[in-house]
C-alpha cells in the first residue's frame, strides 16, 4: 500500500530519501511533514488527500521514533523513524457530513429565529389590531409598591383606543398615569380590590357588575383581570348594558312565568319530549292527579295515559315552536279513576332542552254531557223519524231546515226539495177546507214564529210534489231559547187525513144514499102499487074495447107511460139498493155491438157514435138488465151535454180488461182483474164542485126539465152493488169520461 501511495515499487523505494519520494503526494504536504518530523520529533498526525472528486482518498500519517535492536552500540543506538499511513477516508467523510449537518442546522436555527421574531412581531401587531379594533376597553397596569411591599398605585403601561375614549384622552396622555387618577370610579367599582386580588392570588378574575355613570346610570360592565409578568395586571372591560338589561328582563319574565305556572288554576305539566319524563308540575296538577309533586317528577306522561312511548314520540315530534296542538286523552289519577281530558301541547326551550308544556283541561263532565246529549238526540231523531206524522223545522226566516221521512212521504217531495223551502214561496199553495186559498203569511209555522204562540190544529189542502192533492191536519209550535222571548224557530207537525176525509165523505155519501134510498124505496113501492092498479085497469079497459075503438090509441099511450113509470120505479129501487142483483157473466164487447143500433136511434144525428173495443173478450160480473139501464142513462146524459154545447159531438164507448186495486181496498191487497166500460163525450164537461157531487141524487147534469129524475145515482148504485168503482175525468168545455170498473169474470 505504501508503494502504491508513493507510486514506486518497493525495490525502488529502499535506500531513497523519504521526503524526496513523497513530494508528489498530497500536494507536497506529506514530504514537508516528514522533513519537519525528522528534524523535530513529536509532530502531530497529518491528514492529506489523494485524488479528486469521487476518487479522493484521505490518509492519516503518524510519525514514531525508536531504536533498532541488534544495531549500533549500546552507547549509541541506531535511531529509526516510522511513518504509518492509514486510509481514514470513511472517518473523514463522516466528520465532514456531521460538520455539514451542523452548519445546516445552525443556518436553519438562525432562519427559524428570524422567522419566529418576525411572526412574533406580526402576532403582536395583530394582537394590537384586535385590541384596538375590539369593543372591549383594554388596560395594562403595573403595581407600584412602597418600601414595605404595599401597593400604592397602579401605573398604566398600555391602553387601547376604547379605554382612551372612556376618559376622553389620547393614548399617550394615559401612559404612565395612575389608574385610580384616570378612573376615579375604580375604587367604587371594586376595581382596586380586584387588581390586588389578582396579583396576590395569581388567579384570573371575571366579574359582571353594575358600574353607573352620570351619563349612563344603568351601565353594566363585564371585566376580566389577568396577572402578567412584572407585577402587572391586564384589565379587559366590556359594556354589556343592553345584554344585561335583556337578561334581567328575561329573568323577570321567567319569574312571572314561574309565578303563573305555580299559581295558575289550570293543570300544567312540563315533560321531556324524547323520554316523556315529567320535568315539573304545578300545584293544580298535584291537586288534580292526587300524587305528591316529587312523585310526579319521577313519573312519565305515559304513566298517566295508556299510550306507548313510540306513539308519544310520533305525536309530539311534529310539534313546532308555537301554538302546538290539542288532542283528547284519557288520564289516570291516583285513586285509579279514568278522567277524560283535552291536552294542549306546546314546545318550549328550557336550558337548551326541548320541553313540552302540557295544559290539561278536565272534560269528563263535558264528555259525559255530550254523550248523553248525543244519545238524547239519537233517541229524539229515532222517535221523530219513526213518527207517522210529518215533522218539519222552520228557521227564523220560515225556511225548512230539518224534516223527517214521513214529511217527505206525505208532501211527495224529496229531502233536497224540502230544504230551504218557505211557505211564502210561489211553489207553495194551499186551500182551506172550504176551498178558498190559504194566504202564505198565515201558515201556522209562520204565525208561531211571529207571535210566539202555539197554533191549534187546522185543516189544510195542499198540492203534493207528485201532483196529487191531499188534506193535512197541521199544528205548529214556536221554539224559544232559555232566557229569550223571540222564537228562533218553529216546528210544524202534520197528519195526512186525505184517506180519512175521503172515508168520511164516503160515509156521509153512503148515509145520504141510505136516506135517499129509504125514501126512494118507500116511494117506489107505493108508486109500484099505483102502477099495478093502472096497468090492471088498462088491461080491463082494453078487453072491453076492440082494436078499432077510438080509445085504443089512448090505452096504448097509458101502457107506454106505465112502462116508463115501471122503469123509473126500478131505478128508484136501485138508488135505494133494495132489489137483489142477478149477477151473470156479460161480455161487454158483444153488449155494445148489440146496443149500437139502439143507441144510434136514441141520439141525435149530429152526434157521432164510436166504439173502441178491446181485442180480447171483456167479461164482467154484473146484472145485465140493470147494466143496460145504466148504459142508457150514461148515453142520455152525454148526448144532452153535447147538444147543450154545440148541437153535436162525438160519443165514444170503449171496453178494456185491466189489473187494478179497489180504492177502498187495503194497500196490501194485490191488484185483481176488472172489466172496464167507458163512456166519453165532447160536451160541456163539469166543474170540480159538480164532479165531487156527480152521483148525488139531488144533483143533475142536464138542464131543467130534461132529466130522468134520478141523475146518475142509479149508475152509482149498480156499480157499488156489483163491488166495483167509478172513475170520472172531466174538463170544463172539453168533455167528460166515465169509466165503470166491474169485477172481471173468469
Amino acid at each position: 500500500p505504501a508503494g502504491r501511495l508513493l507510486g514506486l515499487p518497493i525495490e525502488a523505494l529502499q535506500g531513497q530519501l523519504l521526503p524526496q519520494c513523497a513530494t508528489h503526494v498530497g500536494g507536497g504536504a506529506l514530504s514537508a511533514w516528514i522533513a519537519d518530523g525528522l528534524r523535530a520529533p513529536g509532530q502531530p498526525p497529518l491528514e492529506f488527500s489523494v485524488g479528486d472528486g469521487a476518487d479522493e482518498r484521505v490518509w492519516e500519517a503518524l510519525l514514531t521514533a525508536g531504536t533498532a535492536s541488534g544495531t549500533g552500540t549500546p552507547s549509541s543506538p541506531v535511531l529509526f523513524r516510522t511513518v504509518q499511513l492509514r486510509d481514514v477516508t470513511a472517518r473523514v467523510q463522516s466528520a465532514r457530513e456531521a460538520a455539514q449537518r451542523e452548519a445546516r442546522l445552525r443556518l436553519l436555527a438562525e432562519q427559524s429565529h428570524d422567522r419566529a421574531s418576525e411572526a412574533l412581531r406580526e402576532s403582536e401587531h395583530r394582537l394590537r389590531g384586535v385590541i384596538e379594533a375590539g369593543l372591549d376597553a383594554f388596560v395594562i397596569a403595573r403595581a407600584c409598591r412602597a418600601a414595605d411591599g404595599t401597593i400604592e398605585r397602579f401605573e398604566i403601561l398600555d391602553v387601547n383606543a376604547r379605554a382612551a375614549d372612556l376618559v376622553q384622552r389620547s393614548r399617550d396622555a394615559l401612559l404612565g398615569r395612575s389608574l385610580n387618577e384616570l378612573y376615579p370610579n375604580s375604587r367604587d367599582g371594586n376595581l382596586w380590590e380586584q387588581c390586588c386580588s389578582v396579583l396576590i392570588t395569581g388567579d384570573t378574575l371575571e366579574t359582571t357588575q353594575h358600574a353607573p355613570t352620570v351619563a349612563q346610570p344603568l351601565r353594566w360592565l363585564q371585566r376580566q383581570l389577568v396577572r402578567l409578568p412584572g407585577d402587572a395586571v391586564a384589565i379587559t372591560s366590556r359594556d354589556i348594558t343592553l345584554r344585561q338589561l335583556e337578561r334581567l328582563a328575561l329573568e323577570e319574565s321567567e319569574t312571572r312565568h314561574r309565578e303563573l305556572f305555580e299559581n295558575n288554576v289550570a293543570v300544567q305539566l312540563l315533560a321531556d319530549s324524547e323520554t316523556a319524563r315529567i320535568v315539573d308540575v304545578n300545584p293544580a296538577a298535584v291537586a288534580f292527579y292526587g300524587w305528591p309533586r316529587d312523585t310526579m317528577r319521577a313519573m312519565y306522561v305515559t304513566d298517566l295515559e295508556a299510550v306507548a312511548l313510540e306513539r308519544w314520540r310520533d305525536t309530539t315530534s311534529a310539534i313546532a315552536m308555537g301554538p302546538g296542538l290539542r288532542v283528547p286523552r284519557e288520564h289516570r289519577v291516583a285513586n285509579g279513576e279514568r278522567r277524560q281530558v283535552d291536552a294542549c301541547i306546546g314546545v318550549v326551550a328550557i336550558a337548551g332542552r326541548r320541553v313540552l308544556h302540557i295544559i290539561i283541561q278536565d272534560t269528563t263532565d263535558r264528555v259525559r254531557t255530550e254523550r248523553q246529549l248525543r244519545e238524547s238526540d239519537a233517541r229524539f231523531h229515532a222517535v221523530v223519524a219513526g213518527m207517522q206524522e210529518g215533522v218539519v223545522l222552520h228557521d227564523e226566516t220560515g225556511a225548512i231546515r230539518a224534516y223527517n221521512p214521513s214529511a217527505e212521504r206525505i208532501l211527495g217531495l224529496a229531502g233536497a226539495q224540502l230544504l230551504g223551502r218557505n211557505p211564502v214561496d210561489r211553489e207553495w199553495s194551499a186551500v182551506h177546507a172550504d176551498g178558498t186559498p190559504w194566504p202564505p203569511e198565515t201558515h201556522p209555522a209562520l204565525v208561531a214564529l211571529q207571535t210566539g204562540q202555539s197554533q191549534a190544529r187546522a185543516l189544510m189542502g195542499v198540492q203534493r210534489g207528485n201532483g196529487t192533492f191531499g188534506w193535512l191536519n197541521v199544528t205548529a209550535d214556536p221554539l224559544v231559547r232559555s232566557g229569550e222571548e223571540r222564537p228562533y224557530a218553529s216546528v210544524a207537525v202534520f197528519t195526512d187525513v186525505t184517506d180519512a176525509r175521503s172515508s168520511e165523505e164516503r160515509l156521509r155519501q153512503a148515509q145520504k144514499f141510505e136516506a135517499v134510498g129509504q125514501l126512494a124505496g118507500g116511494i117506489a113501492h107505493d108508486f109500484n102499487n099505483l102502477l099495478t092498479v093502472i096497468r090492471g085497469s088498462t088491461g080491463f079497459l082494453r078487453e072491453s074495447v076492440g082494436p078499432t075503438s077510438p080509445y085504443a090509441e089512448d090505452l096504448d099511450a097509458i101502457e107506454r107511460a106505465t112502462e116508463r113509470a115501471e122503469a123509473l120505479t126500478r131505478r128508484l129501487l136501485a138508488v135505494g139498493q133494495r132489489p137483489l142483483l142477478r149477477a151473470e157473466s156479460v161480455e161487454l164487447n158483444q153488449l155494445l155491438r148489440d146496443q149500437l143500433p139502439v143507441i144510434r136511434d136514441e141520439v141525435p144525428p149530429s152526434i157521432a157514435v164510436r166504439l173502441e173495443l178491446s181485442d180480447t173478450p171483456v167479461m164482467a160480473v154484473v146484472d145485465r138488465p140493470r147494466l143496460l139501464d145504466a148504459l142508457r142513462a150514461l148515453v142520455d146524459n152525454a148526448s144532452t151535454t153535447m147538444i147543450a154545447k154545440a148541437q153535436g159531438g162525438t160519443l165514444s164507448m170503449a171496453t178494456a180488461l185491466v189489473m187494478a186495486r179497489h180504492p177502498q181496498a187495503p194497500a196490501t191487497d194485490a191488484p185483481r182483474p176488472f172489466a172496464v166500460l167507458s163512456v166519453s163525450d165532447t160536451g160541456t164537461g163539469m166543474s170540480d164542485e159538480l164532479k165531487a157531487r156527480l152521483f148525488d141524487p139531488s144533483v143533475y147534469t142536464q138542464a131543467f126539465g130534461a132529466n130522468t129524475g134520478t141523475g146518475l145515482a142509479s149508475v152509482h148504485g149498480l156499480v157499488h152493488q156489483s163491488r166495483g168503482f167509478i172513475v170520472c175525468e172531466s174538463v170544463a168545455d172539453e168533455g167528460t169520461s166515465l169509466r165503470l170498473f166491474f169485477p172481471g169474470a173468469r
